[in-house]
């Protein structure tokens, strides 16, 4: 037992228990065995290299998953395997250093024998492999034939089939063509876009004709990014506006410090482990922290555009954190988000006033906050609290706070001491909920302790206040726990915990967090998460607070339910407690309406169910769309609401409209808006009228051309072509008879990939320049890609003998075919002495043979043998070269 425990206590231990990076035995050459891979009845590969061990081949997951086209990340530094599989989009994280494997199943430990790691590559068991992906491996070492059955459709199956219904395949071959990288660096200036949405609207409320605006701009300017925003009120008069310049640098080369991001304009500061949370005002900030980096004992804050009459859900590690019906300033924040150790996956679904749905996918892995021996972080962030850059001071919509206008700076740094201890320390100026300003400073260490991570801080101001606070986090029996407690003296205010952001002292504050999967109804992985916070003020009140949440798929639907439980005790006042859930769910009915569901209700003190909502959102092909809500309020006297919108859906923009009745009131109101987007096209040298969304994202402008003289650039005379698809998994687009097309919503900060298909192509003998592309999109940025299709051509070369009368061909002989630029294209001859090469290039080329087979066997080729593929490609006529030997000739 003693032993067990050590070894569980070792898989949760900060460093690794075991080097991935020492060389494994296991991977040599005379074990490399090459299997014929085949999903289903769809062959994948003819050639996957393999290891073979007494358990099992070891399969490469980078390989076969880029074959799947699984959503997984193979990161060999870290020695992790992360993605999200199956039609549920379910979460998997193999993490080799602390041997575990987070899967629909729960945690599970790993057996060393079931990976090994070489320098570009993680190889892993069969067994492995069926607990990561929704497959069946089945190997045949004799026949070197791998079998795998799918037990849910894999996104290469459902790519094949769609292309297969339209007849753009003729055979089961998958591409492999490299991706095209795409680099957006950052310009002087470029043309910006914009977002704009105009509506107008009668009701019976005031203003009873209302007229708003909601302007959104971005692009580079003086070598970074640029993001504005200006919205109206009611009234149609300037009310608030935004403006940022950001330029991140992951590699850390952008100034003397190593600076990774740098911002200037609307920005937040950053917070510190105690004292000062992040708060937004016009100012400065930046950090030489990599921009991967985050602590477990980090809450984080997440903050994003959210267009009017949009709403967003927030879920972290597949359970519904939270939801922002409406925007605040245009856009949305959730603050201080708690993480776990390890791998965060984080979506932000956006639900938008027609129906439409977007879904953002951040991975954030998360350490004990431990930086290498010698290394040195530093953040700093000044604002003047609450104050746009530009001020325009409207109540309506500006938030305003009791601190608005008063400078907050903070500043922090983080120095690795040893491999597993690290020191912080940090500096605030700031006016914890408008009361006094105050400078405090802070210090902490941060290391492991027994396999948990762990974190000491503590913290003096000015005004006499104290804070101490120690934090473990770790895995306790495959559960996710972050435990905190923090003690207060002479009146100190910590807003970084949620009890302190009104600016109350406290006197100590404890919260445990945990994460976890329960198997409840026979249902695997059920994701959960728990939380419960005490807070004592320094008056003697004390607040109790937690939250149960938990998501899951039921059949065609995804559910998602929760609890809330407070219970306040005022001195000398009675205590309060209250229990409220809520439930959610979302389907799709007959392939056709996406219904939305949701009700909230009180258990405690009183049972009572508080409000029902219903949503319907159907598409009518690509151009309508039609939505519909009903929702009733049990508490304010049995109100009803309804809306209905129609959608007509436009290449230059969305025109809609909408309606909305309050019975409770009598209250109607019937809306007109028109929501589109201005992408300065590249290719074409002007403006283009677009759907919205290219300002908050990154866009992509794409000519399509047959590269006739092969310098990948389209030059006069040459031929564009109509016809190659795009598909960015949100649209699918087809370049013109220019060759030209724009492919919008690529997303911002997260890498995106688009699959390039030409089977649509009206031409023969071209090959593409890749089978996709892949780039870092930034808000307001349009890269712009020249996509060259090369002419290529093919030859039959037959190489025969003479004997006698008869010429007869010779097989198996080593031939190529050298281009005058030197390349080699080399192969060998049937059993009727006949090669085929294909895929030239245009250009001059002779044939050879292999110089070390033809010595041998005392051979050569009669006279010179060439050929030449002209400009345009295409199939040559069949060539035909004797073979004489030196005895013949003697």
């Amino acid at each position: 037992m003693a032993q067990a425990l050590k070894v569980d206590l070792a898989a949760l231990a900060d460093e690794p228990t075991i080097d991935i990076h020492t060389p494994d035995d296991r991977l040599n050459d005379d074990a490399m065995m090459l299997y014929e891979v085949q999903l289903d009845q769809l062959m994948l590969t003819d050639s996957i290299a393999t290891y073979a061990t007494p358990a099992g081949p070891l399969i490469p997951v980078g390989e076969l998953t880029r074959l799947l086209d699984a959503d997984i990340t193979v990161s060999t530094a870290r020695g992790t395997i992360t993605g999200l599989v199956g039609q549920a989009r379910r979460q998997v994280l193999v993490d080799l250093g602390a041997g575990t494997v987070q899967a629909d199943n729960g945690i599970t430990y790993l057996s060393r024998a079931d990976w090994a790691v070489s320098p570009g590559e993680i190889y892993a068991s069969a067994a492995l492999i069926e607990r990561i992906l929704p497959v069946r491996v089945s190997a045949d070492q004799r026949g070197l034939r791998m079998q795998l059955r799918a037990l849910e459709p894999f996104p290469v199956q459902a790519r094949l089939e769609r292309l297969g219904r339209t007849g753009a395949l003729d055979d089961g071959s998958v591409p492999t063509s490299a991706a095209l990288q795409i680099e957006t660096p950052y310009r002087a200036l470029t043309a910006p876009a914009f977002d704009v949405a105009l509506t107008s609207a009668l009701s019976t409320r005031a203003p009873q004709f209302a007229r708003r605006y909601d302007i959104r701009a971005a692009g580079d300017v003086l070598f970074a990014g640029f993001e504005g925003y200006l919205a109206s009120d009611d009234l149609g008069a300037p009310a608030a506006a935004r403006a940022m310049f950001e330029r991140r640098d992951p590699d850390g080369m952008f100034g003397p410090l190593g600076v990774t991001r740098a911002s200037l304009g609307d920005v937040f500061t950053p917070s510190l482990a105690m004292g000062p949370r992040s708060w937004g005002g016009r100012g400065l900030s930046f950090t030489t922290a990599p921009l991967s980096l985050a602590s477990t004992f980090d809450r984080i804050d997440l903050r994003g555009n959210l267009p009017v009459g949009y709403d967003v859900e927030l879920y972290v590690n597949d359970v519904l954190r939270a939801g922002q019906p409406a925007p605040v300033q245009g856009r949305y924040e959730f603050l201080g988000v708690p993480l776990i150790r390890g791998t965060n996956t984080i979506r932000l679904v956006t639900y938008g006033l027609h129906g439409e749905r977007t879904e953002e996918v951040r991975v954030i892995n998360v350490g004990g906050g431990q930086l290498p021996k010698g290394q040195l972080t530093f953040e700093f962030g000044a604002t003047q609290q609450d104050t746009d850059l530009i001020d325009l001071r409207n109540d309506a919509l500006a938030i305003n706070g009791q601190a608005r206008g008063r400078l907050r700076v903070t500043a922090s740094l983080a120095y690795g001491l040893t491999r597993g201890l690290t020191m912080s320390g940090g500096f605030s100026s700031y006016s914890p909920g408008g009361k006094v300003q105050r400078q405090m400073l802070s210090a902490g260490l941060r290391t492991s302790l027994w396999g948990m991570a762990t974190q000491l801080d503590a913290a003096h101001d000015s005004t006499g206040g104290n804070g101490a606070g120690l934090n473990i986090a770790g895995r306790v029996l495959g559960i996710g726990m972050i435990a905190r407690h923090s003690e207060y003296r002479g009146g100190f205010i910590d807003e970084t915990v949620p009890a302190g952001g009104d600016g109350r002292p406290l006197a100590r504050y404890s919260d445990l967090t945990a994460d976890l999967s329960a198997h409840a109804f026979g249902l695997p992985g059920v994701p959960m998460a728990v939380s419960m916070q005490r807070s004592e003020f320094a008056s003697g009140d004390v607040d109790t607070r937690g939250t149960l949440r938990t998501s899951s798929i039921l059949g065609p639907a995804v559910i998602s339910a929760g609890l809330d439980y407070s219970r306040l005790s005022l001195r000398n006042v009675a205590t309060s407690s209250r229990l409220m859930g809520n439930l959610a769910a979302s389907t799709f009915a007959a392939a056709r309406w996406r219904l939305r569901a949701n009700a909230d209700f009180t258990l405690s003190p009183v049972t009572q169910l508080r409000s029902l909502g219903l949503s319907a959102d159907r598409a009518i092909g690509n151009r309508a769309a039609l939505r519909m809500g009903l929702s009733h309020s049990f508490e304010a006297g049995h109100d009803y609401a309804a809306q209905a919108s129609a959608t007509l859906r436009l290449p230059f923009g969305d025109l809609s409209l909408d309606g909305a009745y309050e019975t409770q009131r009598k209250d109607w109101s019937v809306g007109l808006s028109f929501a589109f987007g201005l992408l300065f096209d590249p290719l074409r040298g002007n403006y283009a009228m677009t759907r919205s969304g290219v300002a908050s994202s990154g866009s992509l402008a794409l000519k399509a051309f047959v590269d006739a003289n092969g310098n990948d650039l389209f030059d006069t005379g040459e031929e564009p072509v109509a016809g190659v698809r795009i598909n960015s998994g949100l649209d699918l687009a087809v370049t013109n008879a220019r060759g030209e097309l724009l492919v919008l919503a690529l997303g911002q900060g997260v890498p995106s990939r688009v699959l390039v298909d030409i089977d649509g192509v009206e031409l023969s003998y071209v090959s593409p320049a890749a089978s996709a592309i892949e780039m870092l999109p930034r808000p307001g940025r349009t890269a712009r890609v020249m996509y060259p299709l090369k002419p290529e051509g093919e030859v039959f070369v037959r190489l025969q003998v003479q004997r006698g009368n008869a010429a007869v061909g010779v097989a198996a002989l080593k031939v190529r075919a050298v281009a005058e630029g030197g390349a080699v294209v080399a192969k060998a001859t049937e059993y009727d002495g006949t090669v085929s090469f294909e895929q030239l290039a245009p250009g001059s080329y002779r044939v050879e043979l292999d110089e070390t087979q033809a010595m041998r066997l005392g051979m050569k080729l009669s006279g010179p043998l060439a050929f030449v593929v002209p400009s345009a490609g295409g199939v040559l006529p069949e060539i035909v070269g004797e073979i004489v030997f030196e005895s013949d000739v003697q």
